[in-house]
């Protein structure tokens, strides 16, 4: 935060924050340095660095959930299609083909919702066609799967520095899906010093 600050401010929030004076007290001991800042000014400054510090904190928790959450439903996912082709197999073995009909649908509709959920469902790079969906087996999905992470990451510019995850380009789904999301934290908020 020190490259931020100007050295008034610096001052400013070594007094604010690492000693914790009020506003009043610091614009004392400020104006005895030669540093004219009135209580006012200091509260402002405050609530500013306070938002900024809030701020970070959201987009670092934020980058860590986006990991974590893609993480979590890697696993369900592939759990998820695991099932379905042991269901589908044994639907297979019993020649139910109404059964099959309906678990090859799952299966495309979960392929489906994966793709859309991460904005990778572009109808010229990945095309799943029912009739092929019940040859795939769980190793060939979690490639697949991969394969749309790469992608995921390659266009959207993703890196990774300073302990922070940011996309450089992110997609519009994307966008509006994390704005739906901040807003509700936002709502959902409380004040500094709540219960």
């Amino acid at each position: 935060m020190g490259d931020l600050l100007t050295p008034q401010e610096i001052e400013a929030y070594r007094l604010l924050f690492d000693r914790g004076l009020k506003a009043t007290e610091a614009s004392r001991q400020l104006a005895q340095q030669g540093i004219k800042m009135d209580p006012q000014k200091l509260r402002v400054f405050k609530k500013n660095v306070f938002d900024k510090i809030l701020t970070e904190e959201k987009k670092e928790r934020m980058s860590e959930f986006i990991l974590e959450s893609f993480e979590r439903t890697k696993f369900e996912f592939e759990d998820l299609v695991a099932r379905i082709k042991r269901l589908l197999d044994k639907a297979d073995e019993e020649g139910d083909t109404f059964k099959q009909t309906i678990l090859v649908r799952e299966l495309n509709s979960a392929i489906t919702l994966a793709l859309k959920v991460q904005g990778r469902l572009d109808k010229a790079q990945l095309n799943i066609h029912a009739q092929n969906v019940n040859i795939l087996n769980p190793s060939e999905l979690a490639q697949t799967f991969k394969k749309v992470q790469e992608n995921w990451f390659l266009e959207m510019d993703a890196e990774y520095s300073n302990g922070k995850f940011v996309l450089n380009n992110p997609t519009p789904e994307l966008i509006d899906d994390f704005n739906k999301w901040r807003a509700m934290q936002l709502r959902e908020a409380k004040p500094a010093g709540g219960d």
